[in-house]
């Protein structure tokens, strides 16, 4: 025998019961359209207070501050080499840089100066020197 009432015809019957007895319900049948709806029901607010309950913010900790970089101290052939990679560099190459940003430097100047790209030989040779006199520098 199939029940004629809607689902929401049974669902307000149900709170209404629920609200005036206040206790936990045991049916006859588990295919009974009022246990489901408050199976339902229940499963709903705890999926949101555990929902609630893992939607913390977790917060990463403040990056520690960067030390400040100090620019080499440059010798007069080291200055030389350094404004010779500082020529080819289209973003700023400062004195204060780092491994990272010599190498990038040197391999700008490379492209530049390769004679297969339309450099001579001399500035190619010269910028690998730079290089190498720099590099030494950041070890």
């Amino acid at each position: 025998m199939l029940n004629q009432r809607t689902f929401s015809e049974v669902f307000s019957e149900i709170q209404i019961e629920k609200e005036n007895q206040n206790r936990s319900y045991e049916w006859e049948s588990l295919l009974e359209p009022a246990w489901i709806t408050q199976v339902m029901a229940e499963l709903g607010s705890l999926q949101i207070k555990s929902h609630t309950l893992s939607r913390q913010r977790q917060y990463p900790k403040p990056a520690s501050p960067r030390p400040s970089r100090i620019a080499h101290i440059l010798t007069d052939e080291q200055q030389l080499a350094f404004d010779l990679l500082h020529k080819y560099q289209i973003h700023s190459f400062s004195p204060a840089f780092n491994k990272q940003e010599l190498k990038s430097a040197y391999r700008l100047a490379l492209l530049k100066t390769h004679p297969d790209q339309g450099g001579n030989a001399e500035t190619f040779h010269q910028v690998k020197k730079s290089y190498e006199i720099l590099s030494s520098l950041d070890k």
